[in-house]
């Protein structure tokens, strides 16, 4: 049995008692809301430009305004995880979609610097709760070889949820656009999210509820934690993230400043760099469901995003190059992103736990994404030029491929020791 299995296996063993069946309507809410908060996430940069003519935004404050919700998930998706053991998964996931709903409405009417921010940063908790709390609905809806389905396609919602995000703001960004319909509809969307999160909420959540309230929490943290294989992950997605932010705030401005395209057509082209992310999310997770080793995935899917994109910021590739490199590098980049996101699955014991681990991971990804832009943009600043991009995007991949292959050996360290104790306990873990 590998290491997957196993822990899917142990995950079965304390959620039977609570789903008799794989409830797949609450699954794909979960899989929505997250796809959801990962566009609301992503919208702003392709309207960045009007929201700080509108605002009065200055250049440094249009930047942490873009990045409230990566400062929010890097700081706080571990103790919200923590707070998911203790009132529920689905109750934080509802109070999550809530927040986005309240944020994109309070935006749309927000009028100056001070309240736009205030309803970024409700948005930016709303998104913490609902990425970091609904793996643990899934896991706790999704029942026997229905949950290895379930979970392996996590990574989906990063990568879909910003090409939709980014298309959307595209779509909004050109002559006729208007931003403030953007955030009103952004609103009604999560809305309609909500609702369908609560018609189901009922299946499950007063036990959930109940049971979190059972044991305390920090009982529950110190064995997930406590393992290495978390950490690397975590740091795994610190690369990964710097990858992706660096791409979806510059990406835009490299492809209208240097290839001459307009600002709706360069979103929509990142956009579309986005969506062949996606489709290396389906791929990468189809692997892991494979019992493909985590750590020999992404020493491969590293390196391999690493060298297309580098190419694709390079200041004499050619067009064709370019498209070839774009796809190939927004392919890696997904399988990289549902490999790593999804991981918590491999070191969970019980579906409790999920929520912890989650937090971990996010927070690794999230202080990527707020590193990424400003690395970048100093690295661009000092060079004089937007290709020099390429040269934070190597790094990452380099240390990206040093922490898998540590997690390689981590995971292979892990998985002898455990048949050793299986082998000498009758059976193993049940």
């Amino acid at each position: 049995m590998t290491a997957d299995a196993r822990a899917l296996a142990t995950l079965d063993a304390g959620a039977a008692a609570h789903v008799e069946r794989t409830d797949w309507p609450a699954v794909i809410i979960a899989y929505a809301a997250g796809i959801f908060a990962a566009a609301c996430a992503a919208r702003v940069g392709p309207l960045l430009a009007s929201i700080r003519s509108d605002a009065g935004f200055t250049l440094v404050q249009a930047g942490w305004y873009a990045s409230l919700v990566n400062l929010m998930t890097g700081s706080l998706a571990v103790v919200v995880g923590l707070i998911a053991l203790r009132f529920g998964y689905w109750r934080l996931s509802a109070l999550g979609l809530v927040l986005l709903a309240l944020g994109g409405v309070a935006g749309a009417g927000a009028v100056g610097a001070i309240p736009l921010f205030v309803a970024r940063a409700i948005e930016s908790i709303g998104y913490v709760a609902v990425v970091v709390t609904c793996p643990g609905v899934i896991a706790r809806a999704a029942v026997g070889a229905d949950r290895p389905r379930a979970l392996a396609y996590w990574g989906l919602h990063i990568t879909l949820g910003t090409a939709l995000g980014v298309a959307a703001g595209g779509v909004f960004a050109g002559p006729d656009g208007d931003w403030r319909m953007a955030w009103s509809a952004f609103g009604l969307v999560g809305l309609a999210a909500l609702a369908g999160l609560l018609a189901l909420a009922w299946r499950v959540a007063m036990e959930d509820g109940a049971r979190a309230q059972a044991v305390p929490a920090f009982a529950r943290i110190r064995a997930p934690l406590g393992q290495a294989g978390p950490w690397l992950v975590g740091l795994a997605l610190v690369t990964q993230g710097m990858q992706l932010s660096t791409l979806m705030v510059w990406l835009p401005g490299f492809l209208h400043d240097t290839v001459a395209l307009s600002r709706p057509s360069a979103a929509l082209v990142t956009a579309g760099l986005f969506i062949l992310a996606a489709l290396g999310s389906v791929a990468g997770g189809y692997m892991t469901r494979r019992n493909q080793g985590r750590g020999a995935i992404l020493a491969f899917s590293f390196p391999l995003a690493g060298a297309t994109l580098a190419l694709l910021l390079g200041p004499d590739t050619t067009i064709e190059a370019r498209v070839l490199a774009g796809v190939i590098g927004g392919f890696a980049l997904g399988v990289t992103a549902t490999v790593t996101t999804s991981a918590a699955v491999r070191y969970a014991r019980s579906p409790d736990e999920m929520g912890v681990l989650q937090g971990v991971l996010a927070q690794g990804a999230q202080l990527g994404m707020l590193l990424g832009p400003p690395t970048a943009a100093l690295v661009v600043t000092i060079v004089g030029d937007w290709s020099a991009a390429r040269w934070l995007v190597l790094a990452c991949a380099a240390c990206g491929t040093l922490l898998a292959l540590v997690l390689r050996f981590d995971d292979r360290r892990t998985d002898a020791r455990t048949r050793v104790v299986s082998h000498g306990s009758d059976g193993g873990m049940r």
